[in-house]
């Protein structure tokens, strides 16, 4: 709301934008919220809402009240720079008001043309805005003030034009405080803060009148603003600027205009309009009238007892008012105009997207109520007793979003549903209160990755994995049966995987068949069903919303104007073409039947028999809603169906638009995606869904038959009581491949025999997973929407209320039809009648609560009136859930008897877990016991000569303690962690390292790692040389000379400091071209390396072959293989044939990128292209273990967690948090090498140093502290600064376009999508547009400022870092804080290596030549 002090001189036009500028040097604009939390939260300042709450549109008051506060106390300081060009407006005041210029002496314009004020105005004529001082005591506010410090108010209107912006300099002869003392309190008398405003009002708005064109007194205009009766949208508010004057138009007739249509329709905002003053004629001699002044609550009448308090306009019930005022609505006013909008949420992350919803309302000046219904993950409690209480929460959901609104009169809805039944429970809610309504679909997760499958995996890859494990099909794709590679290790690996953070499930299963229908009607926004969970998309369009259910209420647009019989003829289509869940049938009845739309079980028929399916979707299809969002998503596909003239295009939406127009300016789908085929080209020529009806559903059922599984089947029927009798029969192999068809009934699974008809995925998903392609299923209940094969849900009548699918016994035969739409078993009238006669209705095993009601009111045919039955117990001590299996029960003794059973049941469990527990806790005794007596063991082994061994050490270039924590909590928050949820890192922390070099305080890699590699000190940029400029022998080099194997991996050039150091010797890190030559064995000590995995193949390449960097033609790679016998592999491919470690041929040297491998950010969209550090840390691990199986030497690695350092370079925080994730995985694959290995096998970890000079919180120039940073602004960021950066410049030189287009182009691909930035500014976007050489910078802070994270440098710190351990044989000597040169020597006394004999040979036979070094570090570091 605040333009930033130091830049008020500066004639540049304001964006009306409430962005962040770039620089924390010059401030910032105050958004709404922080201004909201300034008024109300400095309880000194108080007084001041009245200016905040009846003139913020003109933002004058509230900037008064800024100034007092920025010159009023020492707490917020800021330096106020004030332009040299003034507009002078007296000539404006002379046309417009005649007392104000006639009370000023010609003294009272300054030279500089700024207007100068008389200094004393009379206390009656104070605008009663401000509160009115009463005596001299009160007449003040405490705050704290500088000794000698002055106020000096300034404004400026965020709309106004370069040529008309003016900072108004107030007279400082004014009445004023007096001085304090330093620190100390003083009183700010009101009485100034009130001259101040009276004096310059009317200068003030004759200066918008003349800007605007308004044609309007200024009395007039302030008038209109104060009311809050303006104005008309104009274009500039559209683009997100303030709301502002239409120019030469009556400020106060275009605001009846504007309300009368609301007002109309809701009655809160009928008092304002009845209000409104008739507009008055322009008289431009009109002077502002001084208001009366303010009444307090004492001055207020009340109505008479004999009056009805009704009928005064401002009546207001005031013990309502008292409990609207506790909740937070700020007056009378708004509490009787401001619309009210009812903001429900219904699963855990989407509270947070209520939060964003409701500060929209709120900047739309409307009253926001957030609150949340019930939601049951149907993901969570698949295939359990718990599954039985999902369907009914549709209804709970609907009754208590109707309760909400109705009860507490909501003008609005906006509802936040995540998951299958929450979306129709919403908009039949929506149905039946049927005001203003918009739902906002919570989001498609993310697709998961497995890394032993090697492909993408969802949730119910969970539940097929479970079949194919029962039937021993699910194998690694790779080294299959391997240690690791187990199918217990694959399925723990799918499950850990599978769902990578928040939002519903990611196929076109049931809540991305609802969204997109929804959408399909008309009743979400556009895109909405596409977006991703954890898309700044989404969260745009939360922010979207507000201006978005202000158009629904002004176009008076009803949910049931929406809800037609076109629209849910729309959401069928789409359905169909989707290849959608059948629970939509299911949902989409029950919302028709609630807007009263006619839609039967035939319309559902004719929707599928005419509508061709096109998609190539999960479960039927390979790919996802995340797919689809980045071809456009599903406006895209609803473009392509309304030009094919599939979907209605004319029916309205919540935009006031109709859809065609919504999806008008959305990309076509590319004719080259392989997602949604051509109409011409379908998959199948009708729908899947199938309604059929014979003698086995006489009242219909639904099947989901996409044509892949064929188009009939005919098999044994196999009859199963419940779903837990299939899942386990299916978990035994009890279903065999060789027994022929096979028709699987589940049956008393309906809503009223589940009770609560629950979804049915693991008995589906397990079948597709073994692959019993001679199996369909049948049931009476549901199926989850990612369940594909050939099923058959919703049977009619249900089994528990005598359907023939009750009667149906082992052996006999059905057949099922889909092109004849029917399901008939194999068995006469007469056969079916005696079966009938013999079957007797079960008891209930429900007795109480929700199910038991929702039991009595469950339907019993599609499309029937709800038909009640009374099965409520009179005992209310029976379980809520019998275990029990539910054929007929009969009799009171048989019921006692199974409550018997049941707690001789509970009885023996409990005893059975207590022994259990008691086992578990000595085990565990015992293997702590043998743990510490095997480590005694190896301290005493090595006392008598040192056993085999090996050694792992890691690098964590430039991680310091502020980078663990930055980490910590990103995960905390992304991965919804309990504060005591920590890394694996900090779970093994050991102490401190000092990193000083020979040449200065902050070290750099090169010194660094020598102090590693040598255990000694050198200066900056020495390569394993000491400051005498001699070679230094490293631990890598001994250790390869006694017989150890070794290697290196890093995620950097492998010629890089680190590396370097341990397998070479230059005077200057700058020398990689001898440095590679060095590490492939061209050396004086020959090869002393056995793995290298890494980055940096152009030092490998001759510089006549594309991609080298070298400065010579030397062939490295070529020399590498020829001379020195290595193998060399430089793709993803060739790095995936190495089956992580079984497959590779030492000396092996892998090269996967010409440079670095990208930051994990970025590289995790790329992992067909390059491997991760924790893949070639595991490839690595592997390899050495066996190369030195057969020896009695051990081996001695080295791993980098190179681009941490990187990221601090560039100061990208959402980049080094990705960074030091990776770190931490690759750190525990050692940790899990070490628990699983025979071989004494020693971890030891720490950082060369610190970069960036990273600080966890942030405190703008200017602005107070905040305790505080914002994960949440890392979470969003897609993409690295370095990838965005590459990109855009990648742009400006392949494309030619305007700068408003490319910072179209910026904001849109390079802010929103890739950073996750919703709110940037104009001066940022200039700055990137103008040079985007220079985007690095400006995108790291654009991220670091919205993180509220801090940075002192683009290099390095001497601060201290971590060293982390797994523990051992001496690694005591390096607790506590040490110097980084013990560190190097433990290596070396570890292994017992004779790192001094290398050094002798290294200074006998090598010779680093002459060269003037202190200039070379002088010029790379300077």
């Amino acid at each position: 709301m605040y333009t930033p002090v130091a830049s008020m001189g500066s004639t540049r036009p304001s964006s009306g934008k409430h962005r962040k500028s770039l620089s924390t040097g010059g401030g910032r604009a105050w958004s709404d919220s922080e201004e909201s939390y300034l008024l109300q939260t400095r309880s000194q300042k108080m007084p001041y809402k009245h200016i905040a709450a009846h003139l913020n549109k003109t933002e004058l008051a509230c900037r008064l009240h800024y100034h007092q506060i920025c010159h009023g106390t020492n707490r917020r300081k800021r330096n106020l720079s004030t332009s040299s060009v003034h507009t002078d407006y007296s000539h404006l005041l002379r046309e417009s008001s005649s007392e104000p210029v006639s009370r000023m002496s010609p003294a009272s314009a300054s030279s500089s043309g700024s207007v100068r004020l008389p200094s004393i105005v009379d206390q009656e004529k104070l605008p009663s805005l401000l509160p009115k001082p009463t005596s001299n005591n009160d007449a003040s506010l405490l705050m704290g003030y500088p000794t000698g410090q002055r106020m000096l108010p300034a404004f400026e209107h965020p709309n106004m034009s370069s040529s008309s912006q003016s900072l108004f300099k107030l007279n400082t002869n004014l009445p004023s405080v007096t001085a304090a003392p330093s620190h100390a309190a003083s009183h700010v008398d009101l009485t100034r803060l009130h001259a101040i405003y009276a004096a310059h009002r009317n200068t003030f708005w004759a200066a918008i009148a003349h800007e605007y064109g308004a044609n309007a007194s200024p009395a007039s205009l302030e008038t209109a603003w104060r009311t809050g009766r303006c104005c008309p949208k104009s274009s500039a508010h559209h683009q997100g600027a303030s709301p502002m004057m239409t120019p030469n138009a009556s400020p106060v007739s275009e605001a009846r205009d504007t309300f009368s249509t609301m007002s109309e329709r809701f009655p809160r905002l009928q008092s304002q309009a009845d209000a409104a003053p008739a507009a008055p004629a322009p008289n431009p001699d009109d002077t502002l009238p001084q208001p009366p002044p303010a009444m307090s609550s004492q001055d207020r009448q009340l109505p008479e007892a004999q009056d009805d308090p009704k009928s005064s306009p401002d009546y207001i019930q005031f013990n309502h008012e008292a409990m609207l005022y506790a909740a937070g609505v700020p007056d009378r006013d708004m509490m009787k105009n401001a619309a009210q909008v009812g903001i429900a949420s219904v699963c855990t992350h989407l509270l947070e997207f209520g939060k964003i919803v409701k500060d929209a309302v709120e900047r739309q000046k409307m009253i926001a109520w957030q609150y949340n219904t019930v939601g049951v993950s149907d993901a969570i409690t698949m295939g359990s007793e718990s599954m039985r209480f999902s369907l009914q929460t549709r209804e709970i959901i609907a009754d208590s979003i109707e309760s909400v609104t109705c009860g507490q009169s909501h003008d609005a809805n906006i509802s936040i549903p995540g998951c299958d039944k929450n979306m129709p429970g919403v908009v039949m809610a929506a149905a039946r209160h049927n005001r203003p309504f918009i739902m906002i679909y919570g989001g498609t997760i993310r697709k998961g990755q497995s890394s032993l499958l090697e492909k993408e995996i969802n949730i119910s890859t969970c539940y097929e994995a479970s079949g194919a494990y029962a039937y021993d099909k699910l194998h690694a794709k790779t080294g299959a049966g391997k240690e690791g590679r187990t199918p217990s290790d694959v399925m723990e690996d799918i499950e850990r995987h599978a769902c990578p953070g928040a939002g519903a499930c990611g196929g076109m299963y049931t809540a991305n068949t609802m969204a997109t229908a929804i959408e399909a009607m008309g009743m979400s926004l556009p895109g909405s069903s596409s977006y991703p969970a954890v898309s700044p998309e989404k969260r745009r369009e939360c922010e979207k919303v507000a201006a978005a259910i202000k158009i629904c209420m002004e176009k008076d647009i009803r949910p049931r104007d929406l809800m037609t019989k076109k629209s849910f003829e729309n959401a069928l289509r789409l359905t169909m073409i989707l290849g959608g869940s059948t629970n939509g049938v299911l949902h989409f009845l029950a919302m028709a039947n609630t807007a009263d739309v006619p839609l039967t079980l035939d319309d559902v028929a004719h929707a599928s028999d005419t509508t061709p399916y096109l998609a190539n979707l999960a479960p039927s299809g390979q790919y996802y809603m995340e797919d689809l969002y980045k071809i456009g998503g599903t406006p895209s596909v609803i473009k392509m169906l309304i030009h094919k003239g599939i979907l209605h295009g004319d029916i309205p939406t919540v935009t006031g638009k109709t859809l065609a127009e919504n999806v008008a300016d959305w990309p076509s789908l590319d004719p080259g995606q392989q997602i949604i085929r051509p109409l011409e080209n379908p998959y199948k020529d009708s729908g899947h869904i199938r309604i059929l009806k014979g003698n086995f559903a006489p009242g219909g059922a639904v099947a989901k038959i996409t044509g892949k599984e064929g188009t009939s089947f005919t098999g044994k029927a196999r009859v199963f009581h419940k779903e837990h009798a299939l899942n386990e029969a299916l978990s035994r192999g009890d279903i065999k491949r060789d027994a022929g068809n096979l028709v699987l009934i589940v049956r008393y699974e309906g809503p009223k025999g589940g009770p609560g008809m629950p979804e049915q995925l693991r008995a589906s998903a397990a079948i597709m997973g073994a692959g019993l392609s001679n199996v369909a299923l049948v049931t009476d209940g549901r199926y989850s929407g990612a369940s594909h094969g050939f099923i058959v849900g919703h049977v009619v009548p249900e089994a528990a209320a005598g359907g023939p699918i009750a009667l149906v016994e082992d052996g006999d035969e059905i057949t099922i039809d889909a092109v004849a739409n029917r399901i008939d078993v194999a068995i006469s009238e007469e056969e079916m009648a005696r079966r009938r006669s013999a079957w007797k209705e079960p008891q209930p095993h429900v007795r109480r609560g929700a199910l038991a009601k929702y039991a009595s009111l469950s339907t019993v045919r599609f499309g029937a009136n709800c038909r009640t039955s009374s099965i409520m117990q009179p005992s209310e001590n029976d379980p809520l859930l019998s275990s029990e299996d539910p054929p007929p029960q009969t009799g009171a003794s048989d019921d006692k008897t199974s409550r018997r059973s049941s707690r001789a049941r509970e009885i023996g469990l409990f005893i059975w877990a207590l022994i259990a527990t008691a086992a578990v806790i000595v085990l565990a005794v015992w293997v702590q016991h043998s743990q510490q007596t095997d480590r005694g063991n190896r301290d005493r082994d090595n006392s008598n000569g040192a056993p085999k061994r090996n050694l792992v050490f890691m690098v964590s270039d430039g991680m310091g303690p502020a980078s663990l924590s930055l980490t910590r909590s990103f995960r905390q928050h992304v991965d919804g962690l309990p504060i005591n949820d920590t890394l694996v890192l900090d779970r093994h922390f050991w102490g401190s390292s000092r990193t000083l070099s020979s040449s200065s305080l902050v070290t750099d890699s090169a010194a660094g790692a020598t102090a590693f590699s040598c255990g000694k000190k050198s200066y900056n940029g020495a390569i394993s040389v000491t400051p005498d400029y001699q070679p230094c022998g490293s631990v890598l080099e001994a250790a390869k000379r006694a017989g150890y194997m070794t290697g290196l991996t890093v995620t950097t050039d492998i010629t890089d400091a680190t590396p370097a150091c341990f397998a070479s010797h230059v005077l200057f890190r700058a020398l990689e071209d001898d440095i590679a030559l060095q590490e492939v064995g061209d050396g004086v000590l020959g090869r002393t390396v056995d793995l290298m995995l890494g980055g940096g193949r152009c030092h490998f390449l001759p510089n006549t072959t594309e991609g080298s960097c070298r400065m010579d033609d030397v062939d490295v790679a070529k020399m590498a293989q020829d001379k020195y016998n290595w193998t060399y592999a430089d793709s993803r491919s060739a790095f995936d044939k190495l089956e992580g470690g079984d497959k590779v041929n030492l000396p092996f040297m892998g090269l996967f990128a010409g440079a670095d491998i990208p930051f994990e950010l970025d590289r995790r969209s790329m992992n067909d292209v390059y491997p991760s550090l924790s893949e070639m840390t595991e490839t690595a691990l592997r390899s050495l273990e066996l190369a030195t199986k057969d020896s009695d030497m051990g081996f001695f690695l080295m791993i980098e967690g190179s681009r941490i350092d990187h990221a601090g370079h560039i100061n990208d925080p959402a980049a080094q948090v990705h960074e030091v994730i990776e770190y931490d995985r690759a750190f525990k694959a050692v940790l899990d090498f070490i628990e699983r290995s025979d071989t004494e096998t020693v971890l030891v970890a720490t950082s060369d140093h610190e970069t960036g000079g990273l600080a966890t919180a942030l405190q703008e120039p200017g602005h107070l502290p905040v305790y505080g940073w914002y994960p949440k602004a890392l979470a969003q960021a897609t993409a690295s600064c370095e990838h965005l950066a590459i990109k855009l410049q990648q742009h400006v030189l392949g494309t030619a376009m305007s700068k408003d287009k490319l910072k179209d182009w910026i904001e849109n691909e390079i802010i929103v999508k890739g950073l996750g930035i919703t709110d940037s500014s104009d001066e940022e976007l200039d700055v990137l547009a103008a040079d985007p050489a220079g985007a690095l910078t400006v995108l790291s802070a654009m991220i670091s400022l919205r993180a509220h994270v801090g940075w002192s440098t683009h290099g390095h710190t001497a601060v201290d870092v971590n060293v982390y351990s797994s523990g051992g044989p001496g690694t005591e000597a390096i607790r506590g804080n040490i110097e980084n040169t013990d560190v190097g020597t433990f290596l070396r006394e570890y292994l017992d290596v004779d790192v001094e004999a290398i050094t002798a040979e290294l200074k006998e036979k090598m010779d680093l030549g002459s060269m003037d070094v202190e200039s070379m570090v002088h010029d790379y570091f300077m």
